[in-house]
């Protein structure tokens, strides 16, 4: 299956107020939108609006599962993956950046 490696930057943890950066693997296949046969992978999905060449662009982005790095906690993080067009993401793997 196709997949991409994307960092993730956060200004502050929510948890422990220090600064954190992830590595985000992003699976994906050949779709249209979510299938409801599929497990979640994400718990929410919305569009936004991204300033692209001088155009306004639309987005999906995608609410996933994270963690602290200092204690383990989980939390959920938003990240936008540049997909290639008519595909979905199927899978999100969250590591730390190293």
């Amino acid at each position: 299956m196709p997949e991409l490696e994307m960092n993730v930057s956060m200004l502050k943890c929510p948890i422990c107020d220090l600064n954190h950066s992830y590595k985000v693997k992003v699976e994906y296949s050949e779709m249209k939108g979510p299938s409801s046969v599929d497990a979640p992978i994400y718990y929410n999905t919305f569009v936004t609006e991204k300033k692209v060449a001088d155009k306004v662009v639309q987005v999906n982005v995608f609410e996933i599962d994270a963690f602290c790095l200092k204690n383990g906690i989980p939390f959920r993080i938003i990240v936008d993956p540049v997909l290639p067009a008519g595909t979905w993401p199927t899978k999100f793997t969250v590591t730390s950046a190293t």
